[in-house]
């Protein structure tokens, strides 16, 4: 018997080979991604990576999956750091701040803590942007400044787009709460999660669509082909149907919530696994899908971007890949360093006007490094 070794989560894992073949390609490893949770991790060389991070911190790991490529990771760092786009970029963040602050005005942990009357006034007041509105929006987030108000009528038809999103958004919203708190309550399903997830996206001009708009992908592990639909993809059409993301929703919110006492997140601080706010089934079956999405990256095979939507909690998820990952575990044959490393965010609460910001320049420069990809 011949041992070979690979590593994996920072050690190494012996592997034995008898015969010339693998015992990789016997791993017990179920064909639907769906069934997955986090202990194919280990299985597939995959490293979590310790701690949480900010979204823009996770998302600004995307170098890393352009490490191959040199000359194009170069070219895409200038444009998206350019003095050129800086100036009108921060205006449109501050825009987005302020629509996620002052035109969707609630700040609430869950969805059935919302008073419905609050929600319906909203989505009535964004139905129509009178001129008075639009006046006063453009001089908050221009901060006065003149000529960004007189001059920028790009920005200020995005005014109008994003209010139209925001009823949008609302809208989705409120059909769930009539839904949640009826007199005859009913619960609600991951789809709805998913559309609600997917119209606040859009808001940023985020490119998704999701189940059942989205076809079944597939890869192979030791000669077995695994089957996944994600939930929903960020996708461009126009670039052969390449992905930026793909998500995965749960209809359950995570079992953390800034609310608990220091003592349980102190419990959460101290336990193995450092992204506690993520449920182990939701890491696996959010791994299957990434991976399955992999070769159809905007980036090629060497990364790929998440998100993990539990109820109205985001985590924005970075995915790195060796150039021959794929083959990897299609054979068995790792190298003697980390085949890939994931990386996770805090949550976000799409619900909370913190969440909410703390997502915008994500969101918005997601939009423009696909532009750029």
């Amino acid at each position: 018997m011949q041992v070979t070794f690979r590593r994996t989560g920072g050690n190494l894992m012996k592997m034995s080979t008898v015969g010339g073949e693998n015992h990789f390609l016997n791993l017990q490893i179920s064909q639907e991604t769906s069934d997955w949770n986090d202990q194919v991790f280990s299985k597939l060389s995959v490293e979590m990576m310790p701690g949480v991070s900010t979204p823009y911190v996770v998302f600004s790991s995307f170098p890393d999956f352009l490490e191959n490529q040199r000359h194009r990771r170069s070219k895409i760092i200038a444009m998206m750091n350019g003095d050129e786009s800086l100036g009108e970029r921060k205006v449109v963040v501050d825009c987005y701040k302020y629509a996620m602050e002052h035109i969707i005005d609630i700040d609430y942990e869950y969805i059935d803590h919302i008073p419905v009357y609050r929600v319906e006034k909203l989505y009535e007041s964004t139905k129509t942007l009178d001129k008075t509105s639009m006046k006063n929006w453009i001089r908050h987030f221009a901060n006065n400044d003149l000529h960004v108000m007189s001059g920028s009528k790009r920005i200020k038809e995005r005014c109008k787009r994003v209010n139209q999103w925001v009823n949008d958004f609302l809208w989705q919203l409120l059909y769930m709460m009539n839904k949640k708190q009826s007199t005859d309550p009913e619960e609600l399903s991951e789809g709805m999660f998913q559309e609600l997830f997917l119209r606040f996206a859009k808001l940023f001009e985020l490119k998704l669509v999701g189940t059942p708009n989205v076809g079944r992908y597939s890869f192979d592990i030791g000669g077995k082909e695994i089957s996944s639909v994600p939930d929903a993809v960020v996708i461009d059409p126009g670039k052969q149907n390449s992905v930026l993301a793909a998500v995965k929703v749960s209809k359950c919110y995570s079992k953390w919530n800034v609310l608990e006492t220091h003592t349980k997140l102190r419990k959460v601080s101290e336990s193995h696994d450092p992204v506690e706010h993520v449920d182990c089934e939701l890491k696996g079956q959010h791994l299957g899908g990434m991976l399955s999405v992999l070769c159809d990256s905007l980036f090629g095979p060497t990364g790929i971007f998440g998100f993990i939507v539990q109820a109205t909690e985001v985590t924005i998820v970075a995915f790195a890949t060796s150039e021959n990952y794929l083959e990897c575990i299609k054979t068995g044959n790792f190298p003697e360093r980390d085949s890939a490393t994931v990386r996770y965010s805090e949550k976000c609460n799409i619900l909370t006007k913190k969440g909410r910001c703390e997502l915008v320049r994500t969101f918005l420069d997601m939009v423009d490094l696909m532009e750029y990809l």
